[in-house]
Formats: C-alpha cells, sequence, structure tokens
C-alpha cells in the first residue's frame, strides 16, 4: 500500500497533526527530519513537503542518524515504500500510524506495555508539536540513552561505577526519585532495568562516578535496594532499551 500524494487524501487526524509543520519535529534532532521541517517553504508545494515527510515517517530507522545534516533528497524509490495496512486502502489512523512506528523505536511487539504506554500519554497531552512531534521527541531521548550507554561501556574501567540523579518533579510522580542516588557498578543488574531517559516522562539521568569522586562527596555504593524498586520503574520501562539497541550511531551532540 503507497501512501497518498496529496493532503487532501489524508484523514482527518492525521491533517490535524501535520497542520503546524514547523513545530512537528521540535524536540527531535535527526537531522533529516529537521531538513525537512525547516526547507524553504515558499519553494515547496504542500504536497512535495508532505511526500517527504511521509516517506521519512514510514521509512526512516529510529536507529540510525541521517549522515548529512546539509541536504535530504527523495530516493528515487520511494513510491516503494509500504505503510500497515489500513480500511479502504486509506492512511492507518494516526494512532495505529504511531503504534508502529513506536514499536519499531523499542524493538518489541505492538501491543508491548512500553508501546501502548507512549502512544497514550502522546495522546493524551497536550503536546506543542501533537503526536507526531512528540514521537520524535521520544526517539531523540532514546538515541541520548542509547548513545550514552556506548560511552559508558567504553569508559568503563575510567569509570567503573555509575550513579541514578532522579531529584526531578516528573520522576516524584513515578515513585522513581525513591531511588535517588542509587550508586552501583557499571555491570550491575540495576542497570539493565532501569537506564534513563527511555521513558516517556525523561525521568532522571544516569551519571559515570569514580572511587576519586565517590571519596569526595562521601556517596557510598547502595548496599540494599528497596525490595520493590522494579515496580517504582514505570511499567513497560523496567529494561535498558539502550542496551537492547545493536547498532546506534552516537551523535556528536552527546558530550557527557
Amino acid at each position: 500500500m503507497i501512501f497518498p500524494g496529496s493532503l487532501d487524501d489524508l484523514p482527518d487526524d492525521w491533517r490535524a497533526a501535520l497542520a503546524n509543520r514547523r513545530l512537528l519535529w521540535e524536540g527531535g534532532y535527526d537531522p533529516a527530519l529537521v531538513a525537512v521541517r525547516d526547507r524553504d517553504y515558499a519553494k515547496t508545494t504542500i504536497n512535495e513537503w508532505f511526500i517527504a515527510f511521509m516517506w521519512l515517517f514510514y521509512s526512516r530507522d529510529p536507529q540510525e542518524w541521517s549522515e548529512s545534516c546539509e541536504a535530504f533528497t527523495m530516493p528515487e524509490e520511494w513510491m516503494e515504500i509500504v505503510i500497515p495496512p489500513a480500511p479502504s486502502g486509506q492512511l492507518p489512523s494516526l494512532r495505529a500510524a504511531l503504534t508502529w512506528r513506536f514499536a519499531r523505536f523499542y524493538g518489541v511487539e505492538f501491543n508491548d506495555p512500553a508501546v501502548v504506554a507512549s502512544v497514550e500519554y502522546a495522546f493524551s497531552k497536550n503536546h506543542r508539536a501533537g503526536p507526531i512531534g512528540y514521537l520524535a521527541a521520544t526517539a531523540n531521548r532514546l538515541w541520548l540513552a542509547a548513545s550514552r550507554w556506548r560511552k559508558y561501556q567504553r569508559q568503563a574501567e575510567q569509570f567503573p561505577m555509575l550513579r541514578l540523579m532522579a531529584d526531578d518533579h516528573l520522576s516524584a510522580q513515578t515513585g522513581v526519585a525513591k531511588l535517588h542516588g542509587v550508586l552501583l557498578p557499571i555491570d550491575h543488574e540495576f542497570w539493565g532495568a532501569c537506564f534513563p531517559p527511555n521513558h516517556v516522562w525523561h525521568v532522571g539521568m544516569v551519571g559515570q562516578v569514580t572511587e576519586r569522586i565517590m571519596r569526595q562527596k562521601g556517596w557510598t555504593v547502595t548496599q540494599h535496594l528497596p525490595d520493590e524498586w522494579r515496580s517504582l520503574i514505570p511499567t513497560g520501562f523496567d529494561r535498558n532499551f539502550a542496551a537492547l539497541w545493536p547498532n546506534v550511531i552516537e551523535p556528536g551532540l552527546v558530550s557527557m
């Protein structure tokens, strides 16, 4: 099934989500998507822009970054992109399409708790950029988490310990704040279940720690995690998605 070639052929929910193009990808940093968002609309018809956007939406590998921030051109085979089936030969509903894309981001099944939570959150909040813009912001957080995970693994000898920082108000809402200050070796099972930012609320961050820093700060290794620590992590996100992504490309913006 090929996506429509005109905005006039879109379902109402898609048309509403695409209404504000400049804010559409706010929060995301995939250079190819930014290039489409920021191109000169005076020289691009609405349908040309729509076709480019839809091609990226359905074909873009969520684990990869563009090699070029300067330009984006439609590939010759763009018409061959197949989209998920929908009734009457139309695009699937926006909710169904986002479910499909979120599942690709996380590398899980459509009915996975993480996908369900993400899609529901995207539609339940009045995000400035709308559900599709929120999708880009979530992908950006996953890229950050995955990139940091790779970096921390490479630097494990210099920074053998990791510390969870979860003292923000969003962490408090989910209960993750109770895990603030957890300090454990980088190979501890805890980091296989809790390595933000990978949640829809972006709760907490993880920092590298050396023994010298521990002495300076008076920190000690966490001896006993709360018995219910896994239940404090939002449903569906008690895993390290960053570690599950095999081929993530580290973006240049990750410097911490």
